[in-house]
């Protein structure tokens, strides 16, 4: 748990000590440059990814003990995610041929792809399935702790902004080095092959779906904005968004911690006493969700004067209204999912969020190209809401819990896809928003 925890200090708290002094050198446009750059980045890490995060960790825990398997599953999956990151690069073509942001800054591009792929391949699922994660924990942490310190002391005017980018970049290939040599002392290294890649593709296919609702969520937003708006504008909707997923992950845990006990009343058949459980989750979750809202919302101007800047304080304090709003609908709407997901519905917790997602996708294009960063705030609003509401309509008017499927050895399948959408949810609230 510790090691899970430096991990998420490193991706994202570090990063945050230096976003005060960043923002006030930079200015609105070089920053929005690089946040669209980073956005970018982290949705071709999602694709990347896959979902190893999840099978392969599950993958390696199960033959953690057994060498010869372990290193058949370090082969499959580097070897699904080589042909993962020559898949993106045609990605990154198109960005190059359509986004003008990109033509016009080709060495951002050429940053962000190095900086995804080389995080999609770095194997913190390797060291979590063989429960040393803290060495993960230690080599990000490093890693993203030098690039903060250089960055005070490199970063020095707009035209610096390329060395944000750097650092960020740097920061990712730096871990996969150290990370794969540490790995591959540990385990035999045997050539990818093809067919035993595509194997383990398929395997993650369940799991990248909802990580790419998750990505449709989150990463993209700023990308998709800065195809209709200029960098600055990115910078302004990027700055609220930022302060909100925050938020939205400092209460995360609480729709993940009444998941093992609903689970166990529904499989008791206690639903009464689950009903209530759920009542009482949403009162939690809702509670300090309205009051952080509120807080946002009131003093939005003095809390982005402190974090960005005089210069952002016009522009971002209204779209920082706007998404506020996102906050205690995302958490309620979370806690509507683990409802389903306890009674192993948990395809259609993904179906949600992917259609939301979608929205989100068609009402931004829509609004963005309109209104610029507003617009993009009101769309994302938009889709939040409609997956609350299809939470909402699913847990009271759904049909009854699938039923599990005995395998024969005291398991069933759907618990275990439960659990994966669980530990999904808990890793990602902030996106099922």
């Amino acid at each position: 748990m510790i090691g899970l925890y430096g991990v998420q200090l490193a991706t994202f708290i570090v990063p945050l000590v230096t976003l005060p002094y960043v923002a006030r050198v930079l200015e609105p446009a070089a920053l929005g440059l690089v946040i669209f750059s980073q956005g970018f980045a982290f949705a071709l890490m999602a694709f990347i990814n896959w979902g190893f995060g999840l099978t392969g960790v599950r993958s390696v825990a199960s033959v953690q003990n057994d060498p010869d398997a372990l290193a058949g599953v370090v082969q499959r999956v580097r070897g699904a995610q080589l042909a993962l990151v020559l898949l993106s690069a045609l990605f990154a073509g198109t960005a190059l041929l359509l986004v003008p942001t990109m033509r016009e800054n080709p060495e951002f591009l050429v940053m962000a792809y190095l900086a995804a792929a080389t995080t999609g391949l770095t194997p913190a699922w390797y060291f979590l399935g063989i429960e040393r994660i803290r060495v993960m924990a230690v080599i990000q942490l490093g890693f993203r702790s030098v690039g903060a310190v250089l960055t005070f002391l490199l970063v020095k005017s707009p035209s610096d902004a390329w060395i944000v980018m750097a650092l960020f970049t740097a920061s990712s290939v730096g871990p996969l080095i150290v990370a794969d040599v540490l790995m591959y002392r540990d385990v035999e290294y045997r050539r990818p092959i093809w067919r035993h890649s595509l194997s383990e593709l398929k395997h993650g296919s369940t799991i990248f779906v909802a990580t790419l609702a998750v990505t449709l969520y989150t990463a993209l937003n700023v990308v998709l904005l800065g195809f209709f708006a200029p960098s600055d504008e990115v910078a302004h909707f990027g700055a609220g968004e930022r302060l909100v997923r925050v938020a939205i992950t400092l209460l995360g845990p609480i729709g993940a911690a009444v998941i093992p006990r609903m689970t166990a009343l529904h499989t008791a058949g206690e639903s009464d006493r689950a009903k209530q459980l759920l009542v009482i989750a949403v009162a939690v979750a809702a509670l300090p969700a309205i009051a952080i809202t509120l807080i946002l919302i009131v003093f939005g101007e003095p809390i982005i004067r402190l974090i960005y800047g005089e210069a952002f304080v016009a522009d971002a304090v209204p779209v920082l209204r706007v998404l506020a709003m996102i906050i205690p609908i995302n958490v309620v709407a979370v806690v509507f999912g683990v409802w389903l997901m306890t009674l192993h519905r948990d395809r259609l917790v993904v179906a949600i969020a992917l259609v939301a997602g979608i929205s989100n996708v068609i009402l931004g294009s829509i609004l963005a190209s309109l209104h610029g960063a507003m617009g993009m705030a009101w769309a994302v609003v938009a889709a939040e809401g409609l997956a609350a509401i299809g939470g909402l309509g699913m847990v009271v008017w759904g049909g009854p819990a699938q039923r599990t499927v005995s395998t024969g050895a005291g398991r069933s399948r759907e618990p275990h896809r439960a659990v994966i959408v669980g530990t999904f949810m808990t890793l990602y609230s902030p996106a099922l928003s």
